[in-house]
């Protein structure tokens, strides 16, 4: 056990470059986008009342909701993990419940490492989870480069100021246990993992990648890799969970979706901002990418839009009607400035308050769509050292 200080703390929540072992204060350098992209470099520039200042490297900080409070005041959510806070590494889901279990002062805030270790792999009949319940400020990190979980979950229950970062969480098999999932629970940040399953596995053989439920919120989802599931990202529990009505802030940034059957991210109640993300569909797929529903208000920004279209009509990046046609039922979309291609962008409303700047700073970290390729695989989403061309 041993001590770090508040500045190691922001590098490793703010800094993933060149390999996750590594902490870096200055940003990824990118190359511009290539000749092939030349007809979207000026996406955004001209949309509405908005000039975007793009960034062209990958800047790599803190921003979103997990970042102010309910007043949309800044919250010091890096100021718990200072000098006084505590590191543990575990190599097995024993040692890390005995390192929750030994945190018995919420004040306190814990750092826990998990080390590369063959007891990360579940029995594949048998689910199970890192439990993070009833706690406060903890942060949980890969030891280095990304560490793989197989079939074992994530889950974050009644707890506050949660970081998850740099895990590669797949094959987590269903009875009810998603990847990750957030479950009443407020300020937390799930940054740079890699979360996947088998697309081409049956429907009930894999829950969600990632669920944020029960009245949770003030969220950021980063740097993330999301692919290859049946089912689908979910904000909300159901269309008639009242205890989500007001909550759900959820911010989604450079994140990389594919592969995902039965729509990417559907959003319930809540309010979400959705920028710089790439939503990449399957030859064979028919889906939504971002669902808006039960009055959800969801601003989707500068994100790219690949290979929608391509199976049919209901292919399509946006909806805002999938739960149904009434008043109570529809969601909101402001669509601001994203690149679609060639196909069309499907359903939005924008008469909520989806069309406000959001309550924090985010336009330093902003990409343009031309550029946003290169950014994602320069900023190491989901920690993979290997990462292909997007």
């Amino acid at each position: 056990m041993y001590v770090r200080t508040l500045n190691l703390i922001l590098l490793l929540i703010c800094s993933c470059q060149l390999t996750c072992a590594e902490k870096l204060l200055t940003p990824v350098t990118v190359e511009p986008a290539s000749s092939e992209d030349s007809e979207i470099t000026d996406t955004g520039e001209d949309s509405e009342t908005d000039t975007y200042p793009y960034q062209k490297s990958a800047v790599q900080t803190m921003v979103g909701y997990a970042t102010v409070d309910n007043d949309g005041n800044p919250y010091n959510f890096t100021d718990i993990f200072d000098e006084k806070a505590m590191t543990v590494t575990v190599s097995s889901i024993a040692e890390f419940d005995a390192a929750l279990n030994a945190k018995t002062d919420p004040d306190t805030a814990l750092i826990v490492l998990l080390a590369e270790s063959d007891d990360w792999t579940a029995p594949t009949t048998e689910p199970e989870q890192l439990n993070i319940e009833g706690k406060q400020n903890v942060y949980v990190e890969g030891d280095g480069s990304a560490v793989a979980l197989t079939g074992i979950g994530v889950r974050i229950k009644d707890s506050s100021n949660i970081v998850v970062r740099n895990l590669r969480i797949q094959n987590v098999p269903t009875e009810q246990v998603d990847c990750i999932n957030v479950d009443n629970s407020q300020h937390v940040i799930i940054d740079h993992c890699e979360v996947f399953n088998d697309k081409d596995a049956d429907r009930d053989a894999y829950d969600s990648l990632l669920d944020i439920i029960n009245g949770s919120d003030f969220v950021t989802v980063s740097w993330n890799r999301f692919r290859d599931n049946v089912k689908g990202l979910n904000v909300g529990n159901d269309d008639i969970n009242d205890v989500d009505k007001g909550k759900q802030h959820v911010t989604w940034h450079h994140n990389y979706f594919s592969n995902i059957a039965e729509g990417f991210i559907s959003i319930r109640f809540g309010t979400n901002h959705v920028f710089n993300n790439i939503f990449s569909i399957g030859n064979d797929l028919s889906t939504i990418a971002v669902s808006s529903r039960m009055g959800a208000c969801v601003r989707v920004e500068l994100n790219k839009f690949d290979g929608f279209g391509k199976v049919d009509a209901e292919n399509i990046p946006l909806r805002t009607t999938e739960s149904g046609t009434t008043e109570d039922t529809i969601g909101y979309i402001a669509e601001i400035a994203n690149y679609f291609g060639e196909s069309d962008p499907g359903e939005s409303s924008p008469t909520c308050s989806g069309d406000d700047l959001p309550p924090y700073e985010y336009l330093s970290v902003i990409n343009s769509t031309a550029n946003l390729n290169n950014v994602l695989v320069a900023g190491k989403i989901g920690c993979v050292d290997d990462l292909p061309p997007l």
